[in-house]
Order: structure tokens, then C-alpha cells, then sequence
């Protein structure tokens, strides 16, 4: 049976409440819902707080994310399967290998299976508060399961609009939580967001789209994790698997609250990660460029992250990559396929080939020099290898050459374990 914890909003949050702005013409609202009707640039919060100075006045006793209620919008009910606060694993074979002090932020110990149980806490509690009755979104993946998951726990109904090419057991994680799946005859991501949206206006559901462009809590929710590793240390640099890179932008956010505040005295090297055959924000990393243009065709075993056009989202991943002295990198099927096998026979952690984008990242940007010995790097794994079985059959079936490769790696490190 689904724990239900709905807590009021603190007190000492209710005189400072954010404001919410567009990075790139300044448009404000008090509306944590609204999108910039310019189109031009993504909606943040901005707190005029500047009094925090030290770790314990941040953080509260509260479940989940809501441990950081002082840092993050207030509603009249805050929801929470307990998300958040995912382990910080140090790296016994992958990171001494290469001489790098490496730690995994597993996010698929979420209470769903992956990152998004942090937006989707903060999404649903909102529109929770203002009584909404349904929620409607477009996903194939995570999201889907995680949004359905917290309306289970809202007792608001959830409508998902998915593809011909949806994760039959992302659909049925969905489902088990009650929510209602429509499968359109289409592969384009437009057509189902359009279908979503047209949904949305004339049945007044509320669309509760997670990336950041339409929905300014994503940034919110992800922020928490920053906070989560800055109260560790502050690494080096972060890795981080990019589709339209929202999470990538929630942790930038983090760190640079935290830094503003002077909880930390830097921020890390942000190095997002996408597949080679889904990598338009790479290619406009490469080339220079401000914008990114969407890809034609997306082929790529980490269906997680495999999106053609990331929208504005992917416009503010390159200031931020840039504006940290990070990059965005590219890394093949093979690489992701072999990141996921060195995760669980190396270091213990299933990961989705999605989630495990970020340590063949590690791999790739200590080959290239983007990181050096003795760099502190936490890799973020993104969800669980149980959230895409089908894929993680083709993992299964190299186990046997995986026996013999980690047997000799391992006798390799020797006395460094």
C-alpha cells in the first residue's frame, strides 16, 4: 500500500516566496506552471533569499526531496514516497583503474526507479494543491511511470500519450499505478506532444510535461541532487546522461544556489553524455553553435535519452557545459553496452543503458583528457536495468565473455581493491 505523507508548508518559507523568470527575456510570473509565452527562453525560480550560509540551516527533517523545503517552492500539501537521498558510491574497479577518485549518485534506488520521482514529487504536489483531477503527459519511459506513480498517491488520475515505440514494461509500470495509456499509431515525438496538449486544453487536464521549457518544478526537483553531493564535497566534475538534458540543468541550478549562498565555494564541471545515435546537442557543442537543430533519425539502444529535437532545454545544456568548462560527448551502442556490463559485474549496480550513459562518458572523457588522475567525478546513474529488460537482454546474452573479461580485469587491479 502506497505511504501517504502530506505535511504543510513552513512557515518561515511563506514571506519569501520565488519568483518565476525566463533566462533569456526576463518575463516573470508567480505561477510555478507557466512557460514563457515568448517561446524564447526556459522559466526558472529565482529566490531573493541571500541569508543562508551554512548546511544544517538548508536542510529540515522532512521526507524526500522536502528535506530542502527552505530552497524550493511551497504548496498547501507537499507529497512523497521518500525520493531523494540515493547513495553516493565510491568506485572500486572502474575509477582506480583510470586513476580517478569515482563515486555513482545510483538515482535507480528512487522509489519508481529513476530520477524523475524528484520533479514528479514536486509537479504532482502542485497540482495536487490546486485540486486538480488529472494529469496528462507525454512519455514512453521514466517519466510516465514516475508521474503516475505520485498521482496514485494524489488519488488524481493520470492519462499518458506514448508512441507505437513505447517500453512495453515502462507502459505496464505506468499502468500497475492506474494510469490510463494511450498508444498512438505514430513514432514522432511532435505528433504525440501536440496529441497530449490538445488533450490537456480540452478535457483541462493539467499537462505535467517534464522537461523545462514547459514546466519550470523539473529544474526544482532535480536541483536537490546537487545539494545531495555538495553536502558530501564538491567533485570536480559530474557526469551526466543527456536526452533533452533537464537534469543536467537542475543540477547546475543546485550548485549554483549553493553557490550563491556560499554553501560551496565552486561549481563542478558539468560533462553530459549522449548516445551517438541520438546526439544533437553534441554536434552543436562541436560546431560551435547557440541552437540546437533536432535530428532526423534517432537509433540507439538508450531509449531513455533517445530524442531528436531537445527544444530550448538543449539551448541552455550548451551555456551550461560551457559556462562550467565541461563538454558534451558522444559514445556508441558498443561503449553504453559495455558501461552497463563493467557497472554490474564490476561495482554491483544494474543500471538501464540509459542510466549507465554516464560512466561510458567517465570512460570515453579519461581517454580523451577531459578528466585527469586523481579527479574527483560522480557519475550520476539515472535508473534501474530492471526498468528496460528487453534491452538489458542483449547484456544478458555476453554475460559468458563477461565472466572471463572481469576475471582478468580484476586479477589486473590486484592489491589497488
Amino acid at each position: 500500500m502506497l505511504e501517504k505523507t502530506i505535511t504543510q508548508r513552513v512557515d518561515q518559507k511563506s514571506a519569501d516566496e520565488p519568483i518565476f523568470r525566463c533566462r533569456s527575456c526576463g518575463w516573470t510570473t508567480g505561477s510555478p506552471k507557466d512557460a514563457c509565452p515568448n517561446r524564447d527562453g526556459i522559466v526558472e525560480a529565482v529566490y531573493l533569499r541571500n541569508r543562508l550560509s551554512v548546511w544544517p540551516e538548508v536542510r529540515a527533517e522532512r521526507p524526500g526531496i522536502w528535506r530542502y523545503a527552505l530552497v524550493l517552492p511551497a504548496f498547501p500539501v507537499s507529497l512523497s514516497m521518500h525520493e531523494g537521498q540515493t547513495p553516493l558510491l565510491q568506485s572500486r574497479w572502474i575509477g582506480p583503474e583510470r586513476r580517478l577518485s569515482l563515486s555513482f549518485k545510483d538515482e535507480g534506488r528512487n522509489p519508481s526507479g529513476s530520477f524523475k520521482d524528484r520533479a514528479a514529487a514536486l509537479m504532482v504536489s502542485e497540482a495536487a494543491g490546486r485540486a486538480c483531477k488529472a494529469a496528462v503527459l507525454t512519455s514512453s519511459g521514466n517519466a510516465a511511470c514516475s508521474i503516475a506513480m505520485y498521482c496514485a498517491l494524489a488519488g488524481m488520475q493520470c492519462v499518458v500519450f506514448v508512441s507505437e515505440g513505447a517500453s512495453p514494461e515502462k507502459v505496464l509500470h505506468a499502468r500497475s499505478f492506474g494510469a490510463r495509456v494511450v498508444k498512438l499509431k505514430s513514432q514522432s515525438e511532435a505528433a504525440v506532444s501536440e496529441a497530449t496538449s490538445w488533450a490537456a486544453q480540452h478535457d483541462g487536464w493539467t499537462n505535467l510535461s517534464m522537461v523545462a521549457q514547459e514546466n519550470p518544478l523539473t529544474l526544482e526537483g532535480y536541483k536537490t541532487l546537487a545539494y545531495e553531493v555538495a553536502e558530501r564535497d564538491v567533485p570536480d566534475a559530474v557526469v551526466v546522461p543527456v536526452g533533452a538534458g533537464t537534469l543536467l540543468l537542475g543540477i547546475w541550478k543546485g550548485f549554483q544556489e549553493a553557490h550563491q549562498w556560499r554553501l560551496i565555494d565552486r561549481i563542478p564541471r558539468l560533462i553530459g553524455v549522449q548516445p551517438a545515435g541520438s546526439s544533437p546537442i553534441v554536434r552543436a557543442y562541436q560546431e560551435g553553435a547557440e541552437r540546437v537543430e533536432p535530428d532526423k533519425y534517432v537509433d540507439t539502444i538508450a531509449t531513455g535519452v533517445a530524442l531528436g529535437d531537445p527544444g530550448l532545454d538543449g539551448q541552455e545544456v550548451l551555456r551550461a557545459v560551457r559556462e562550467t568548462e565541461g563538454a558534451m560527448i558522444a559514445v556508441d551502442d558498443k561503449a553504453i553496452l559495455e558501461a552497463t556490463g563493467l557497472l554490474a559485474r564490476c561495482e554491483a549496480i544494474l543500471a538501464e543503458p540509459s542510466g549507465a550513459l554516464s560512466v561510458a562518458g567517465v570512460i570515453r572523457s579519461s581517454q580523451e583528457g577531459l578528466l585527469s588522475a586523481g579527479d574527483r567525478v560522480v557519475a550520476v546513474i539515472t535508473g534501474s536495468g530492471l526498468k528496460d529488460t528487453a534491452t538489458m537482454m542483449r547484456f544478458a546474452s555476453s554475460l559468458e565473455q563477461w565472466d572471463e573479461v572481469t576475471k582478468a580485469r580484476i586479477r589486473a587491479l590486484g592489491d589497488t581493491l
